[in-house]
């Protein structure tokens, strides 16, 4: 339950900071736009690489790979200039978003088959809660240490989801 939660605040959080730190660069507010679309693009086309990945390694590795190179992707943004933050943008996307279907995916894993229903409807409750909670405690914690610091944190707490990958069951 604990890395569903955390992925959501991640997520919530990143696209929140993202168009405003993309701004700072000297975008203009239609190329962050556009940069929003290309991490979703690149989520969308990651939802089926997961699937695939998570197949061949198991959910704990899959987790663990994605969650390291959205870390580091996140970071990696903050040092780039804008046009080349544009460019990876639908990598951070796939990783970022893709791994979400195999986080997901995994809840069934944990309850028996009568149980299921409630356990899915418990989980995405709390993940939805946390997501719609994210952007505006991101932006709080903006206003009071700017974006850069923001992106930081929200990059640390990506990688605190992989200790809570370890506790997953691996299918």
């Amino acid at each position: 339950m604990l890395l569903g939660i955390t992925d959501s605040v991640v997520r919530s959080s990143f696209f929140v900071c993202l168009p405003f730190l993309l701004i700072g660069k000297g975008a203009a507010v239609t190329t962050a736009g556009f940069a929003l679309t290309l991490v979703f693009i690149g989520g969308a086309a990651g939802k089926l690489a997961c699937g695939w990945i998570a197949n061949w390694l198991g959910n704990v590795a899959t987790i663990a790979i994605c969650q390291a190179l959205a870390s580091v992707g996140i970071v990696v943004i903050l040092l780039l200039p804008l046009q080349l933050t544009l460019i990876i943008l639908p990598f951070v996307g796939l990783v970022l978003n893709g791994v979400t279907t195999v986080i997901y995916g995994s809840v069934p894993n944990y309850a028996a088959p009568e149980r299921r229903t409630h356990l899915l409807s418990v989980f995405y409750t709390i993940a939805i809660g946390a997501a719609a909670v994210s952007p505006p405690a991101a932006g709080f914690l903006s206003d009071a240490i700017g974006i850069p610091g923001t992106v930081i944190i929200v990059s640390t707490l990506t990688l605190a989801t992989i200790p809570c990958a370890f506790l997953l069951k691996d299918t």
